[in-house]
């Protein structure tokens, strides 16, 4: 049960980090 948790809490770790990336690629394109 605890090990589920942390997976699932690491993958939404993960999809935040995806996701602050592309968003900072778009201002980056929009920006230049």
């Amino acid at each position: 049960m605890y090990g589920e948790v942390l997976i699932v809490f690491s993958n939404i770790q993960y999809v935040e980090s995806q996701r602050n990336y592309f968003e900072s690629l778009w201002l980056d394109a929009l920006l230049a």
